[in-house]
């Protein structure tokens, strides 16, 4: 059995799609957990933090984001994931507040 701690902490500027908003500064910290419970199946949480103040307006969110998963390696080529994410966003404006969930699954080939 293995087990993998990461963690990680971005300062970033990005563009919005939003109309009204010309960019923001996004601040984030967060951690991942890898467990490799067989040799083919690995299971994760990520729990992460984000900050997003839009320059120029009162608009600030703050979300929480943790997100659960595997990943099973068929063979050396071949994987098949399940993800489980779940948002929690609040903002200054509540037509931006919600919450989200999402679940993923998918295949993945590599050569």
């Amino acid at each position: 059995k293995l087990m993998t701690a990461t963690f990680s902490a971005e300062r970033t500027v990005a563009e919005t799609t939003t109309p009204d908003f010309n960019g923001m500064l996004r601040t984030s910290f967060g951690a991942r957990i890898d467990y490799e419970l067989l040799r083919n199946l690995i299971l994760y949480a990520e729990p992460k933090y984000i900050d997003e103040e839009f320059p120029d307006t009162t608009r600030h969110d703050k979300l929480t984001k943790v997100s659960a998963g595997f990943d099973y390696l068929m063979n050396r080529r071949l994987k098949l994931g399940l993800r489980y994410d779940f948002v929690d966003r609040n903002s200054t404006i509540p037509a931006y507040t919600y919450d989200e969930h999402v679940v993923t699954l998918n295949v993945t080939t590599q050569y």
